[in-house]
């Protein structure tokens, strides 16, 4: 999400489930393969639905290297405008001497690398033995290019706005380590992200507004939470991912991480639902997951 600037991650599934169309152009040239992707699409998962939204990505490709960029103009065409931008006393800002209001729609930057230094040696008998070994990526998202003050001041919750750009952008790189005969795949992952509030979308679930979650929605069960709790060690995630092929079509999966993965829990009305805010909230909180998998 851009407004609030909301990020989640599952286990073993670095996607996205998207409804809308996709069209893809694909030329390939002797100095590599390019790849642009435009989107059309329709918001299915967090209110407010059916906002539509539209993406390009442009991909170039070579054997040693992997570049793209891409942008999302998110929720640009609102279904009902009230819902996109809500007229709530709540979610009302000062700008010099006007009153305006915070919006969901925004637009998003992307851009990632990867560049894979032992390339020669991925259609040799070696390549299969290092597996994804040697890699190394990056990738960097902003979440909204538009800044916005804080209402605090004037009886809101938003305390630090969505006021500059380092703090709506993510950063994150990775490498795949090469392990032969153990792994075929081992990457550790870190990320910084400035956002100042808890990664949390209960005023987005709950009252359908484009605001922060409070900094103190946890201190019922921590009461000895710091005033700063979320902007000072909770910016800096890791992920240490690993993936063996043990026999023909059986995997085993693991991973141990400071990411952004949240509970879910079963309830009646929607069948499932996320909690609030993600696992890891302190420095020193970590999750770890194990799966076993047959693929056909």
């Amino acid at each position: 999400m851009c407004y609030p600037g909301i990020i989640w991650n599952h286990f073993d599934f670095a996607q996205d489930r998207l409804t809308g169309i996709r069209m893809n152009l694909m030329y390939q040239s002797a100095i590599g393969r390019f790849s642009t992707d435009a989107f059309f699409l329709t918001e299915r998962k967090i209110r407010p639905f059916n906002d539509m939204s539209i993406a390009a990505i442009l991909d170039y490709k070579v054997p040693f290297i992997n570049l793209g960029v891409g942008t999302e103009l998110y929720r640009v065409i609102p279904v009902k405008g009230k819902y996109t931008t809500p007229h709530d006393p709540t979610n009302q800002y000062v700008s010099g001497s006007d009153t305006a209001y915070y919006t969901f729609s925004g637009t998003k930057l992307m851009a990632h690398l990867t560049i894979d230094p032992l390339f020669f040696l991925r259609d040799k008998r070696a390549g299969k033995i290092l597996g994804e070994g040697g890699k190394v990526y990056g990738e960097m998202d902003m979440l909204g290019i538009k800044n916005y003050p804080e209402n605090g001041t004037t009886g809101g919750n938003n305390y630090y706005g969505y006021d500059t750009l380092k703090d709506k952008t993510i950063w994150m790189c990775g490498i795949n380590i090469p392990v032969p005969f153990l792994f075929d795949v081992c990457a550790f992952e870190l990320e910084y992200y400035g956002m100042k509030y808890p990664n949390s979308y209960i005023n987005v679930f709950e009252d359908g507004l484009p605001l922060p979650g409070n900094p103190w929605l946890d201190t019922l069960n921590t009461p000895d939470l710091p005033a700063n709790a979320y902007t000072v060690g909770n910016n800096v995630k890791w992920s240490l991912y690993v993936k063996k092929n043990v026999y023909r079509n059986f995997y085993i999966v693991g991973q141990m991480a400071r990411d952004h993965q949240r509970w879910v829990v079963p309830v009646a009305q929607w069948d499932k639902q996320s909690d609030w805010e993600e696992l890891s909230l302190r420095p020193n909180h970590y999750v770890w997951n194990l799966k076993a998998e047959i693929k056909f």
